[in-house]
């Protein structure tokens, strides 16, 4: 249960979307990498796309999505979803390349995973593997415009927090503490007010969603279930105790 919020877990930087939301932060990038893909960081060609503040994670997903079916006229396809990392391939030829796309509702990293016949080695890789990479980001880029045109329309987002400025600082200051074990965590902005209090319910949410397609391997993300332990709104900061339950 969490009772109380102190200043010593407020600054914990480090426990900021840990192990789900910002694998980054936490090298999981790198993780899945060594374990997963062969390509050396010298060839993984990383690309690097901010999400609009705007966007739920659901949507984040659906654009990574769509970038994959729609890159090169659709000769891209969806390989495999392990949670917020998702698998492309594409085949020319007797060629062969993978790409790694790793997502929070923060930003989307891609890089290229493996490959076959593209004279790969630890330093080089076949000179039109950028290309064929860059088909992908912009096409993804361009299904999270569309995405965002849809949110800025009709979407939850827009509806719910129509000053877009306040979004992006509860965004800028907002600090968490999640347990992964326990499924409990505590979330912070520097705010107050109805329409803060919805926002940080939003990205519980997206942590009891993601949980969910963890646990449940290339699914849909499902609504996220979970439990408030407490809510505290002191000098200036808005902060709420929580359980993800699955």
């Amino acid at each position: 249960m969490v009772n109380a919020v102190t200043e010593s877990k407020l600054q914990l930087a480090a426990g900021l979307l840990a192990g789900l939301f910002s694998p980054f932060l936490n090298g999981w990038a790198s993780d899945i990498s060594a374990r997963y893909c062969d390509a050396s960081p010298a060839i993984q060609h990383r690309t690097v796309i901010r999400v609009p503040d705007e966007l739920l994670l659901p949507s984040v997903r659906q654009a990574v999505l769509e970038g994959i079916s729609t890159a090169n006229k659709g000769r891209w396809y969806l390989e495999d979803e392990n949670g917020p990392v998702v698998y492309a391939g594409t085949t020319v030829r007797s060629h062969y390349l993978q790409l790694a796309i790793i997502y929070d509702f923060r930003e989307i990293n891609s890089i290229v995973c493996t490959s076959d016949n593209l004279k790969q080695t630890e330093t080089r890789i076949h000179r039109k593997v950028p290309g064929w990479k860059g088909r992908v980001d912009t096409a993804i880029r361009q299904a999270l415009a569309d995405e965002l045109r849809v949110a800025i329309d009709k979407g939850p987002a827009a509806a719910a927090y129509s000053n877009l400025e306040e979004v992006r600082h509860w965004r800028a200051t907002m600090e968490l503490d999640y347990n992964d074990t326990t499924g409990e965590g505590v979330i912070s902005v520097e705010a107050s007010g109805k329409a803060a209090r919805n926002w940080m319910l939003d990205r519980i949410g997206e942590i009891a969603a993601t949980k969910n397609v963890m646990l449940q391997t290339g699914k849909s993300p499902k609504p996220g279930n979970y439990i408030l332990l407490d809510e505290v709104s002191s000098k200036g900061r808005y902060t709420i105790g929580f359980e993800v339950v699955y």
